[in-house]
């Protein structure tokens, strides 16, 4: 399930291109900062994010990386 998703055709532009990122944050409500943009392109979801404010780490999957391998160890759950 996804609290927020942008379509470039519908948001009007593409990853890295800071309107795509503004459109996220108005759909969460949040700030930048407060965000954590997660990717698998090193200019599109960790650059562009980053220049925009946000945190962000980048996906390898060739190596086999999922998300939950990335987000899992660090939610507070059974701590």
């Amino acid at each position: 399930m996804l609290d927020a998703y942008a379509m470039s055709y519908d948001v009007g532009a593409v990853k890295p291109q800071p309107r795509i990122y503004q459109f996220l944050l108005e759909k969460l409500d949040v700030v930048a900062d407060e965000v954590l943009f997660v990717g698998d392109t090193v200019i599109a979801d960790l650059e562009g994010p980053r220049v925009f404010g946000m945190q962000a780490c980048l996906l390898n999957r060739s190596a086999g990386q999922t998300l939950a391998d990335m987000l899992l160890p660090s939610l507070p759950i059974g701590r």
